[in-house]
């Protein structure tokens, strides 16, 4: 449903389109009336490529008669961008955007230079206050927010999860207040994001001080651990510390985060599972149609999952546990088939920010997935569920 119009928005390193595709400065910020002669010219010659260093001249000319006057600034960027001089293409575009903070262009140029360097915390706000005005770029500049934004917010996780682990509860606060500012529309209200930050639903982080964040509390997850697995302890250690988690180790982990998955009805004879020590829970998981048996009624327990098939077991989750899908646009990675089944499955997954996407905007559907992040995602699950009252 997508349609590329502008193939830069869709590329980690910027590449440049035709240059009577770009937009034209002129149409969102006046022209003197005096300029708009020569201006108008000096656009047409850059278009058709003609002579661009006197085009510079000329434009630089006219800047220095009108210091306000930014479609000149903008071409010369422009100019710089095609002569492969991007630093100076940049430093153009902050002027504008010091001068004109909601020129759309500057937002844009600018946002696809932080995207392309992995500041995504940049370029998500850049995208946001794009969309929040005037977009003459295309319907893509909402899937490249959305993508922006997921990875800054996963960036942000992670690093706070780096400080807190090393006692650092000041850059905690600091990260946490970063994710807070960073588009805080998009984010029910501050408890969901403290649970991202490995906090609880009421708004503070895990441990928190009085401050409202601080470091992670160590002991408390521990204990919860032992409540939860007893005396298979050890498994889920072995599940958590695993690279590629196994259909087994999966059924397990469900099993023991929602027992409520043990109170489904009948389900079909399985032929292999009679020694696997997660047999109790892999009944759970089949019954409640989680996973499946192959044809011959074989489960495969030491079956290694790929992301795209762990994602599709997560958002049945999703279903099972009641949870109401995320009212927002369609999140589109680049590696799967748009309005696939396989698209629809993903949705849960990346509007409630299970999971998310490469910095290139692939789910990478044929990847491991490892335990670490299994068990990321069904502690983020808890807390969906707590946060909705079940």
């Amino acid at each position: 449903m997508i349609v590329l119009l502008i193939p830069l928005l869709l590329q980690i390193q910027i590449a440049l389109p035709q240059r009577s595709e770009l937009v034209n400065p002129a149409a969102h910020s006046p022209v003197p009336k005096k300029l708009l002669k020569d201006y108008d010219k000096l656009w047409q010659r850059f278009v058709t490529a003609t002579d661009d260093q006197k085009v510079f001249k000329e434009l630089d000319k006219m800047s220095s008669k009108d210091a306000d006057f930014v479609p000149a600034l903008i071409v010369e960027s422009y100019i710089d961008l095609y002569a492969g001089r991007r630093a100076n293409a940049e430093e153009k575009f902050r002027t504008v955007l010091a001068r004109h903070p909601d020129d759309p262009v500057a937002l844009f140029y600018l946002a696809e230079f932080s995207y392309e360097r992995n500041d995504f915390v940049k370029a998500a706000e850049l995208y946001s206050r794009l969309l929040s005005g005037t977009n003459p770029f295309g319907p893509t500049v909402e899937m490249k927010s959305q993508r922006s934004f997921l990875l800054a917010l996963d960036s942000l996780v992670q690093s706070a999860r780096r400080a807190a682990s090393e006692n650092r509860p000041d850059e905690v606060a600091k990260l946490y207040n970063q994710a807070l500012a960073l588009a805080p529309e998009k984010t029910a209200s501050r408890s969901q994001l403290a649970e991202l930050f490995l906090g609880k639903p009421d708004g503070g982080v895990r441990g928190a001080s009085e401050n409202g964040v601080a470091g992670s509390n160590t002991q408390e997850t521990e204990k919860a651990e032992r409540e939860r697995w007893g005396d298979q302890i050890e498994r889920f250690r072995e599940i958590r510390h695993s690279e590629s988690l196994t259909r087994e180790q999966l059924a397990a982990l469900l099993a023991s985060y929602f027992p409520e998955l043990g109170k489904s009805g009948e389900g079909p004879v399985i032929t292999d599972i009679e020694d696997s020590w997660a047999k109790t829970a892999i009944l759970s998981v089949v019954k409640a149609e989680l996973l499946d048996c192959m044809g011959n009624h074989a489960f495969q327990p030491s079956r290694t999952l790929t992301r795209s098939e762990f994602a599709g077991v997560i958002s049945r989750l999703t279903r099972f546990l009641g949870l109401s899908p995320e009212m927002a646009a369609p999140i589109r990675p680049l590696d799967v088939v748009p309005d696939s089944a396989l698209s629809a499955e993903l949705q849960p997954v990346l509007s409630y920010r299970l999971m998310s996407l490469d910095n290139s905007g692939n789910f990478n559907v044929s990847a491991n997935v490892s335990g670490e992040e299994a068990v990321n995602i069904a502690e983020k699950l808890l807390g969906l569920l707590q946060k909705n009252g079940r």
